[in-house]
């Protein structure tokens, strides 16, 4: 249930940043010197050239969605789940480091997002009942009847 409501949060945040992004783009196209600078727009808001909001949108889409029809608890999609976690982790380490000492910028939104990051993969890393061999060996949770 926690995984599904951090990478639901995860992802409505991604995608508000997403569109107010573009909004900026926009009006910056347009010349508007009222046009705000966001660190979105930056080289290091984007990854081989795709906007850092987008791929945190499919990446928290994806792990909410595998939660939500349980098929995040079967074996290779959860090691697969936990190596795009840790991923994610190395590259939010990046770029919050980018974020706070290269480009000396503070982004509450930013922040939150590899805040919520780092929770996501910790609650990823934790059992869940189809992967604890504790309760495969004592036959599930339930206790026996005598």
């Amino acid at each position: 249930m926690l995984r599904t409501v951090l990478a639901l949060e995860g992802a409505a945040i991604s995608a508000r940043t997403l569109r107010r992004t573009r909004r900026l783009e926009v009006r910056r196209q347009a010349g508007d010197p009222r046009a705000p600078e966001d660190v979105a727009l930056t080289r290091r808001g984007h990854l081989f050239g795709v906007p850092n909001s987008q791929i945190a949108l499919l990446y928290f889409a994806v792990i909410g969605l595998l939660s939500v029809t349980g098929l995040g608890d079967r074996k290779l999609i959860r090691l697969l789940t936990l190596l795009a976690g840790w991923t994610s982790l190395a590259v939010s380490a990046y770029l919050l480091y980018s974020l706070l000492f290269v480009l000396k910028h503070r982004c509450r939104v930013c922040i939150e997002t590899h805040l919520l990051n780092l929770a996501l993969t910790s609650v990823l890393m934790l059992p869940t009942p189809a992967t604890d061999p504790m309760r495969r060996r004592r036959g599930g949770s339930r206790r026996r009847q005598r």
